[in-house]
């Protein structure tokens, strides 16, 4: 089983689809809704970085109440094998 600092390594977030899921158009909108500063989020979004577990959990908890059925590992996606 991975722990989080290696499945972080290979890994993508999935930001982007759920900004567009919730039809927020700015990166700066969803930005200050997730409690990240835009260039973040901008990091994030363009796969140059990947929120660490603090801020996952946080992103998590802002998003769930928007969308009920999301779970943590619903923020991310591995590759194909």
């Amino acid at each position: 089983m991975l722990v989080y600092a290696e499945y972080v390594k290979i890994m993508k977030n999935r930001l982007k689809y759920f900004r567009h899921k919730l039809q927020i158009d700015t990166q700066t909108e969803f930005a200050e809704l997730l409690g990240l500063a835009k260039y973040q989020l901008s990091r994030f979004e363009n796969q140059r970085g990947q929120p660490n577990i603090e801020t996952a959990i946080r992103i998590f908890q802002r998003l769930k109440p928007l969308l009920p059925d999301l779970h943590l590992e619903d923020l991310f996606e591995l590759p194909p094998e």
